[in-house]
């Protein structure tokens, strides 16, 4: 079994060498006031320590679940794929919880957004570990606590070297992101994870990572500071850095994360292929009544009456309304 990436004596090392990783173009350093926010690719429920973190994201991860259970058979876990899945679901409780005690700390809406995120990525993994009868090493989840020593001492070092100043926080982000990429392509590269269901949630906490990733870059730039990266080459950074945001994910084609195409999320013309949600009904089965069509609180002509936001009638277009 390949031994992940990450170790303490290469990370302690990181963190001492945070000064020399952001390199200063300029004396002045202006936060911007407008940010753009930065999301996961999947769009799952996580729950966290904070409820501020978590604020719209109490219905938790049971669609994301039963997408998986519905899509994809079981397939024997080999003991590299359940040890990737536990120590990525810390990882990812790792960066969650970082991001968090960084938001405490400098009341920066980058950290809110991308733990939130990070809440989410954690709620995946937590579906494999569950479809798959795991012990969940999160356990009660507590912040700061893990089960992995190594990850523990990480927290301790980032949470350190964060609170030191705001461009400090920001490299100890992308810092996390660099790691986390490095660790899910390894994962993903190495031959040694082959079920289909594993692969694809670690493709889309992949995509999401890059796309923070490229949100601590660009605080980062504001403030005339350069990042260069410890664990990725420097040609996959900047690859990265230079190509636009990634969007949605598509873990569940027609679960949450489709563009609005069509004219409506009911049964009628939904929101991703112009006929529902998934599978040509929209989110409910029902045809003729009840919410998702015919009558009701969101019925024939939606939410808001004629020439909604995505086209035809009602808050999401067409015939059949939310």
């Amino acid at each position: 079994m390949k031994k992940t990436k990450f170790n303490l004596k290469m990370a302690a090392a990181i963190i001492a060498g945070l000064a020399f990783t952001i390199t200063s173009c300029g004396d002045d350093l202006v936060v911007p006031d407008d940010v753009s926010d930065e999301y996961a690719a999947l769009d799952v429920r996580g729950n966290g320590p904070d409820d501020s973190i978590n604020e719209g994201d109490q219905n938790q991860n049971l669609d994301l679940c039963e997408c998986l259970n519905d899509k994809f058979q079981m397939e024997a876990l080999s003991p590299d794929e359940e040890a990737a899945l536990l120590f990525m679901r810390e990882e990812e409780k790792l960066a969650r919880d970082v991001y968090t005690f960084l938001y405490e700390k400098w009341d920066h809406k980058i950290f809110k957004n991308i733990a939130r995120s990070e809440s989410r990525h954690m709620a995946a993994v937590g579906c494999l570990i569950d479809r798959y009868e795991l012990i969940d090493p999160v356990g009660e989840d507590v912040m700061g606590v893990f089960v992995n020593s190594d990850l523990e001492a990480l927290y301790l070092l980032l949470t350190e070297n964060g609170e030191v100043s705001l461009e400090d926080a920001f490299t100890v982000g992308a810092t996390i992101e660099d790691l986390d990429i490095d660790d899910l392509m390894t994962h993903l590269e190495d031959g040694e994870i082959n079920n289909e269901d594993l692969r694809a949630v670690f493709s889309g906490l992949l995509k999401g990572s890059r796309n923070h990733l490229r949100a601590f870059i660009r605080n980062l730039k504001a403030l005339s500071l350069e990042y260069h990266p410890e664990y990725i080459t420097e040609d996959y950074f900047n690859e990265i850095i230079n190509s636009d945001r990634e969007k949605g994910g598509t873990l569940c084609e027609g679960m949450n994360d489709c563009e609005k195409q069509g004219e409506g999320k009911g049964p009628g013309n939904g929101s991703c292929d112009g006929s529902g949600n998934e599978n040509q009904n929209g989110n409910c089965n029902n045809n003729n009544s009840g919410n998702c069509n015919g009558t009701g609180n969101n019925g024939n002509n939606g939410n808001n009456g004629n020439n909604g936001n995505n086209g035809g009638s009602g808050n999401n277009g067409g015939n059949g309304g939310n």
